[in-house]
Parts: C-alpha cells; sequence; structure tokens
C-alpha cells in the first residue's frame, strides 16, 4: 500500500460515513444517482455533498500528517477552487 494511498484510507476513515461513502462510491464509479440514494439526499445536492466531503477530507488529511494550520484566507482560496471546479453552479 502506498504511502498516499494510506494516508487517504486514514483520512476516508476519518469522515462521517455519508462523505466517506459518497466519496468511495463516487470513486469506484458508482452512479450519481445511486450514491444519493445511499447518502439519503436528492441528486441535485450531490455536487454540495462531494464539496463539504472533498473539504472535510483535505482537513482530515493535514491532520493525519501533523500539519500545521494554515490562515483562513488560505481556507476560503481552497474552498473558491472546488467550487470553480463544479460545473453543476450557475
Amino acid at each position: 500500500m502506498t504511502d498516499e494511498f494510506r494516508q487517504r484510507e486514514q483520512a476516508l476513515r476519518r469522515l462521517p460515513l455519508p462523505y466517506s461513502l459518497a466519496l468511495r462510491l463516487r470513486d469506484a464509479g458508482v452512479a450519481a444517482d445511486v450514491i444519493s440514494q445511499y447518502v439519503n439526499v436528492e441528486p441535485a445536492a450531490l455536487p454540495g455533498v462531494y464539496r463539504i466531503a472533498e473539504a472535510k477530507l483535505f482537513a482530515a488529511r493535514r491532520k493525519y500528517r501533523g500539519e500545521a494550520g494554515r490562515n483562513l484566507q488560505w481556507r476560503a482560496a481552497e474552498l473558491v477552487l472546488l467550487n470553480a471546479n463544479d460545473d453543476s453552479l450557475p
């Protein structure tokens, strides 16, 4: 098991179950409508669930690596970048 995979797996285990499940199913190629049923959200809300899950995963990975926290401006910039990559936003 590579270090990168191990870090991701440890971080996924720290997430609340619906977020971890959504990311794992998405990574496995499961259809969005099926994922939305498993995590009990409307299909239209799934992109938001992914964004929140990715942000939580990022934070959990940083914690796993023992990195010091960054200032709020960096965190805001990271979330803006996540949103900018989402084609479902208006």
